[in-house]
């Protein structure tokens, strides 16, 4: 389950960690894979890689300094089924849905 801030947590080397997919971690996501966001979100809905999975999770994970074997090293901790789960609710958290009645995009 989401946070308000949008991010999920998780507990993972012994720490409570949290996995969030703001508006830099969607750029860095898109740099590093070479892919738009909506390629990105099609990807995790159709059956995501694990080398997006991993860059994900280094995106908007709280540790950018971490390498992409450490971040692997994470997803190896915790399962790469979980960490699919983990980055489909976070990125669901990124794009909230506008209640009805409520301000939404009109487009």
């Amino acid at each position: 389950m989401a946070t308000p801030s949008g991010a999920v947590t998780f507990e993972a080397g012994g720490r409570t960690r949290t996995l969030r997919f703001s508006t830099n971690a969607l750029c860095l996501a898109e740099e590093h894979l070479g892919k738009r966001t909506l390629e990105i979100a099609t990807e995790l809905e159709m059956g995501v890689g694990v080398r997006t999975l991993r860059a994900l999770f280094w995106a908007g994970g709280d540790d950018q300094q971490a390498t992409m074997a450490q971040v692997g090293d994470l997803i190896d901790e915790i399962g790469v089924r979980k960490a699919t789960d983990l980055a489909l609710d976070a990125f669901a958290a990124a794009f909230p849905v506008a209640e009805e009645g409520g301000e939404g995009n009109p487009r």
